[in-house]
């Protein structure tokens, strides 16, 4: 079952300033968004490769 991109998606590319001021290259993930990822391992058949595909998660930031 396929699902829409996240409404949240968008904002995936906001960035947080380290001690320095520069760009930090992870994202900050809203908390709700993380909880309904996490929602997701639960089904039958979850893969975390298809869910951040689904979400448009990078599997790199880790």
């Amino acid at each position: 079952m396929h699902h829409p991109r996240h409404p949240m998606a968008r904002s995936l590319s906001t960035h947080q300033k380290n001690s320095a001021g520069t760009p930090n290259k992870r994202p900050n993930f809203p908390v709700e968004f993380k909880r309904r990822l996490v929602e997701q391992t639960f089904e039958p058949g979850a893969s975390v490769s298809l869910i951040a595909r689904r979400n448009d998660v990078n599997i790199n930031w880790g």
